[in-house]
């Protein structure tokens, strides 16, 4: 994730390529957490948790795009596969 500067409340979204208001965007959305029993696999849940909170699975993108975007998984961007491939790897 490029790291604009502190006070840089703006930036060039990646999305839609106009200066809006920043967000931080989870490729892998968190919600996806939500999605599986945790009671017996707090390890998996510890190591899931760590690569959706991952610097690589985050990306500055505007607001607009961000809420668009929501819950949603873009299969079609490379790191999502990345992500998604490690969290299915770690199933044992």
């Amino acid at each position: 994730m490029k790291n604009p500067a502190k006070n840089d409340k703006h930036i060039k979204c990646d999305v839609c390529k106009k200066t809006r208001a920043r967000s931080v965007d989870h490729i892998v959305p968190r919600f996806i957490l939500n999605f599986v029993d945790w009671d017996n696999h707090q390890e998996l849940h510890k190591q899931w948790s760590n690569l959706v909170e991952s610097k690589e699975n985050k990306r500055y993108i505007c607001v607009f795009c961000n809420s668009i975007k929501g819950h949603k998984l873009d299969l079609d961007n490379p790191t999502t596969k990345q992500i998604l491939t490690k969290m299915l790897e770690l199933i044992k």
